[in-house]
């Protein structure tokens, strides 16, 4: 299984808001990336205004999403935080691969936060037809090494 890159932009929100006493986003959004049979390539330096590797799927589903559902994220439990109690619904508007799923604090554009992005292989990415849903289950680890 592929893990979530946390991309540079994404990095330097972490330490800004938990040392730094920046500020913090009001709200996070997931939404897929359309995969066109391709594996999508995340990259470290990747915003979400620029990201050559993969495209912004928006344009196939209905919106993005917020990222915690309507009760929320489970509590930070085990180094994790997880929305698998409260997946985010996407309903397909076209037919497209899914090629994995980004995290911003936009619901719309491409200024703002990039947080992380996870790319599915293309031989596995599922093909949706409209007006097929997408349950989306979003989970961040963080580790010591």
């Amino acid at each position: 299984q592929k893990k979530n890159l946390v991309v540079n932009v994404g990095l330097q929100e972490l330490l800004s808001v938990t040392l730094d006493q920046g500020s913090v986003s009001a709200q996070w959004y997931l939404s897929v990336i359309n995969g066109f049979g391709a594996t999508p390539t995340i990259a470290a330096t990747d915003t979400l205004g620029t990201h050559a590797g993969w495209t912004d799927g928006t344009a196939q589903v209905d919106a993005r999403k917020v990222y915690s559902g309507t009760t929320g994220p489970a509590a930070v439990s085990g180094n994790s935080i997880t929305n698998s109690g409260t997946p985010v619904v996407f309903t397909a508007g076209a037919t497209f691969q899914v090629g994995g799923v980004f995290l911003t604090d936009q619901l719309t554009g491409t200024v703002g936060k990039l947080f992380s992005a996870r790319g599915i292989d293309g031989a596995s990415q599922p093909t949706v037809n409209s007006p097929d849903t997408i349950n989306a289950t979003y989970t961040i680890n963080i580790t010591s090494s």
